[in-house]
């Protein structure tokens, strides 16, 4: 899931490590929000979304893609 916004992570170089540690969460907990066993809250998609640096809305940035095994 988030296909999306793993692929923006990606080109960024944004390790997930890094992006927990910004959102003061788990890695174990980022990763079941990005494999989407559980929700982002608002504050973590604009946290994320600041971090980034995008214009773009939130709606693109996490859109649900894929089965929960992405």
């Amino acid at each position: 899931m988030f296909n999306y916004l793993k692929s923006i992570l990606s080109e960024k170089g944004i390790k997930r490590r890094i992006l927990a540690k910004e959102l003061n969460i788990s890695e174990t907990a980022l990763f079941n929000k990005l494999a989407g066993r559980t929700e982002f809250t608002l504050n973590e998609c604009l946290k994320i979304k600041n971090l980034l640096n995008l214009n773009e809305g939130l709606d693109s940035l996490f859109q649900n893609t894929g089965s929960i095994n992405d």
